[in-house]
This record gives structure tokens, sequence and C-alpha cells, in this order.
């Protein structure tokens, strides 16, 4: 599969350097984040499969959450002409854990 993906993120309860901290690292993995609205992003991934698109996904986001300190996140996102996703993560003792929002 070659597709865009267009994510949506909201970051509830986060301070000014932990969200810079947040698009800083999804900017450094090829991420471009739309000069309209502020929780709009967008990726290229040309020639993976949509199940590795999907992991990848959640894996930035994860990472970037981690690295700026950030303990729940909302992610939605679509894959191409894909069904829509989304999914609230919040980080326990024992890792990441999330629900499926639709």
């Amino acid at each position: 599969m070659d597709g865009w993906v267009m994510v949506a993120l909201t970051l509830p309860d986060t301070g000014t350097a932990e969200r810079n901290g947040f698009y800083k690292f999804l900017e450094e993995c090829g991420w471009d984040k739309s000069s309209a609205e502020q929780t709009l992003w967008r990726k290229q991934f040309p020639d993976m499969k949509l199940h590795d698109i999907r992991m990848q996904i959640f894996r930035d986001m994860k990472n970037a959450a981690k690295l700026a300190d950030i303990k729940l996140f909302y992610v939605s996102f679509q894959v191409g002409d894909t069904q829509a996703e989304s999914r609230r993560y919040t980080i326990k003792e024992d890792g990441w854990h999330y629900r499926d929002m639709w």
C-alpha cells in the first residue's frame, strides 16, 4: 500500500513545553503539521502494508508522548481510503493502554 495518513491529535492538560516536545519528535519522524489546523498532521508511507503503517503510527505517537512526558493523548487517523480509527492512550506503571473510541 502506498498512501498518505492523516492524524488528528488531542493532548489534554498538556503544557506548552510538553506539547512542543511531542511535536518536535513527530517532525523528526517525518510528520508534517498543518499550518491551518493546530492538531492535524500527515505523513506518506510508501510501499508498506496497512498493518505496518498502523503500527508505525502507534509507535510514533507513543514514543513522542514518552519523550515529552505526556501521560494521556487521543489520536484519530485515516490511512488512504480505509476506515478511520480513533484511540485513547494512557500510560500506567505496566506500560501503555489504549481504548478504541469508535
